[in-house]
């Protein structure tokens, strides 16, 4: 398939360039040394052996998406990569690590039980090509997201013969608006099996869905699959008042004409949680912490210095602002 001309794309919303900022944040960690993780960060060699090839992956899908995009992003993708700051690729790093850390020990627990993994709003994320080859017992990977982001990211895949080389049954791409209704007849007929352990993955995304889109598709989902873990990675407000939240949202209006309409109402933790522990009556387990959180109590000392190093970091207690106002949740069923 050819890449899209350039001087005719479509526009992508607000919400999917998003997405591009996330990308290159992601290869600005990957490129100054941050990802992948270290054996040394964790003295856990079940996070480090999930990044293999983990530098060639996304090195093929940056080469292979350029030709797709329009010269601007393209600029301004090249631009984060060669000037992102060191708590920017720190908070990348948390962000990917916490995830996937978290992942792991669900899968653990499952003692090589078959189980599936649907990311929700998935865009440029390539953890399918992870976690395929790493488990055999994971039987099928379904990235959700909008028709157009999806579609930029086949054609990137399908130009690279080392990313077609991961092709397999078990891994689908399923064009969908969250926003609409039907998503498990979508599921299904992609090859979703609702009996057995489902790993839900919203990255960034309830803070963007309207709350009664957000709130449905946490009953949908509930209703529908007997057992599960969801992990939703999301910003969150401390009070209304809050500075750094006010500030992020100035931002987003400004840059993106873009607002995250819950954001101010689920401002506690306990707020947070809440959206998921009172419809979920099967609850087996949950975790809530920042990002902050998880640097403090996951990395090792040696972990830490190597972040800190890779960049000089000195500005520790902007870091610990920031990654305290993103937020893990974790809730199994």
């Amino acid at each position: 398939m050819l890449p899209p001309n350039p001087h005719s794309q479509p526009r992508f919303t607000p919400v999917q360039q998003t997405d591009f900022d996330a990308l290159g944040c992601k290869l600005a960690s990957i490129s100054h040394g941050y990802l992948p993780p270290q054996i040394k960060d964790f003295n856990d060699t079940n996070i480090t052996s999930l990044y293999e090839n983990y530098n060639q992956l996304y090195q093929e899908f940056h080469a292979h998406l350029k030709p797709c995009l329009s010269r601007r992003l393209a600029s301004k993708l090249n631009t984060t990569i060669a000037h992102s700051l060191p708590v920017m690729n720190i908070g990348t790093y948390l962000r990917t690590v916490s995830i996937d850390f978290t992942i792991i020990q669900y899968i653990h627990q499952l003692n090589n039980s078959p189980f599936q993994i649907v990311n929700l709003g998935s865009g440029t994320d390539l953890r399918a090509f992870h976690y395929l080859p790493q488990y055999a017992n994971l039987t099928k990977f379904i990235d959700v997201d909008y028709p157009i982001s999806l579609d930029f990211k086949s054609r990137a895949i399908d130009g690279s013969s080392y990313l077609t080389s991961f092709s397999t049954s078990r891994y689908s791409m399923v064009p969908w608006d969250l926003s609409k209704g039907s998503l498990i007849d979508i599921l299904i007929a992609n090859g979703i099996d609702v009996a057995i352990p489902t790993i839900f993955i919203t990255e960034c995304v309830m803070c963007y869905l309207e709350d009664s889109v957000a709130n449905q598709l946490i009953q949908t989902i509930k209703a529908n699959f007997l057992h599960g873990l969801w992990i939703s990675y999301d910003p969150i407000a401390y009070s209304e008042n809050d500075r750094f939240i006010a500030m992020m949202n100035s931002n987003l209006i400004e840059l993106r004409n873009l607002s995250m309409p819950t954001l101010l109402k689920y401002n506690s933790i306990d707020k947070y949680s809440n959206r998921w522990v009172s419809v979920f009556d099967n609850l087996i387990a949950y975790k809530i912490l920042s990002l902050w959180d998880f640097y403090m109590e996951k990395l090792s000392n040696v972990g830490k210095l190597r972040l800190k190093n890779l960049q000089f970091l000195d500005e520790i207690e902007e870091l610990k602002l920031m990654q305290s106002h993103y937020i893990l949740l974790s809730i199994r069923w």
